[in-house]
């Protein structure tokens, strides 16, 4: 279970971390559509996927 655990926390850290430098990269090259294209659905999707998930859970 710990290895579970750890597995999925680093997982979750190095993807995160891969968004982040991605959409940094975009803002310092001045792609600023590119970035709000970037940004904007994954957060969105990923919200609606969260509450997807939480009511299929109930």
């Amino acid at each position: 279970m710990h290895a579970l655990l750890i597995t999925g926390f680093c997982g979750g850290l190095t993807t995160f971390s891969s968004f982040s430098h991605d959409a940094f990269a975009m803002v310092q090259k001045g792609q600023w559509v590119k970035f709000v294209l970037y940004v904007v659905p994954s957060v969105a999707l990923g919200l609606l996927f969260v509450w997807l998930g939480m009511l299929i859970a109930k």
